[in-house]
């Protein structure tokens, strides 16, 4: 699993001294870090996010307020004790609370495109399995996930989107390790710790990804949002066919409620 803000924070040997003006990774931090405790945006917890490393006045203003609501000396520093009191605000901070995530920017922008104009390109190209599970495309798309085998493959499909959007883009991807990419519910815990989840999906856009509710886990399959029309989203999805099974034998284009008691979505 990807590492949150906290983590990260706990493995340094030492915290460093920041103050505004600065430009670190230590700043990044700062600003996921706040985000985490709830008192900053929260998309700056979304990993797809390129966070300023510029200690900007903006950033300023969002210390002092922690600072002062914290009983902390309001400075223009943040020190061991600021840090060491945000760390604590993290740990008692709820994870995932549905709100929608505001936009990421022109990156991240860039990249929900890209996802939507691959996924298209593939489900024109027609790809479906030659045996259950199976064809050299299934295999090849399996294989990305890390899997040898036939398997169910709806997740195996969106990553190869994913991963090949970010790349165009020359972005780096979420960091997820290869079990979140093989299970939708696996994705749906790690979305919902990093706050990538959208609990209400009349919120989607193009370039989310689409998890079904179902199964013994609790989400059973996945797809990507091409476009939102009201309480429907267009999607293309993998391992599904024309009547839109979630065990299908190829890549087709379907239309999908967005409702909260069928599905969820994640935006990357």
């Amino acid at each position: 699993m990807g590492k949150t803000p906290l983590q990260l924070y706990k493995e340094l040997p030492s915290t460093e001294q920041i103050s505004a003006g600065d430009r670190s990774w230590h700043v990044k931090l700062l600003r996921r870090m706040l985000a985490m405790a709830g008192a900053a945006p929260i998309h700056w917890m979304n990993p797809a996010v390129d966070v300023d490393w510029h200690f900007d006045d903006n950033l300023l203003t969002l210390v002092h307020a922690f600072q002062n609501a914290n009983g902390l000396p309001v400075s223009d520093s943040v020190d061991d004790a600021c840090w060491k009191k945000l760390a604590e605000a993290c740990e008692t901070a709820p994870v995932g609370n549905g709100d929608p995530l505001p936009a990421a920017g022109p990156a991240r922008d860039r990249v929900a495109r890209r996802i939507v104009e691959i996924a298209q390109a593939a489900e024109a190209r027609g790809i479906r399995e030659h045996g259950s599970n199976s064809g050299a495309t299934v295999r090849m798309l399996l294989r990305h996930a890390g899997l040898d085998g036939a398997f169910a493959w709806c997740m195996a499909f969106v990553w190869a989107v994913v991963d090949l959007a970010y790349f165009l883009e020359q972005q780096m991807p979420p960091v997820l390790e290869p079990v979140q990419k093989r299970s939708c519910s696996n994705l749906v815990a790690w979305a919902r710790l990093h706050h990538s989840l959208i609990e209400n999906p009349l919120h989607a856009q193009p370039g989310d990804l689409w998890v079904q509710r179902g199964g013994e886990t609790g989400f059973k399959h996945v797809g990507v949002i091409t476009g939102v029309s009201g309480n429907r989203a267009s999607t293309v999805e993998g391992n599904t066919n024309h009547r839109g099974s979630d065990e299908g034998e190829g890549v087709y284009a379907h239309a999908r409620p967005l409702d909260d008691s069928q599905c969820v979505v994640v935006r990357l």
